[in-house]
């Protein structure tokens, strides 16, 4: 796992394997909670985590940790 500290306007970049980017933005910091920007391709699915969990639960996959 990878950590970084970001402040209000900082992004973080993640280049895909197939050259494709994803841009996280972090949009602003209250208390405890962080408020983030995704910028992807429309064809690359972004869930919260909880989501993805459900999603895989209802079509019967394992959701699993991403190395």
């Amino acid at each position: 796992m990878l950590i970084m500290t970001r402040r209000p306007v900082e992004t973080i970049d993640i280049t895909l394997e197939d050259g494709r980017r994803i841009e996280v933005l972090i949009l602003g910091v209250v208390g405890n909670q962080v408020r983030v920007g995704v910028n992807a391709a429309k064809t690359i699915i972004v869930d919260r985590h909880e989501i993805s969990v459900r999603k895989a639960k209802e079509h019967g996959e394992q959701c699993g940790n991403v190395a």
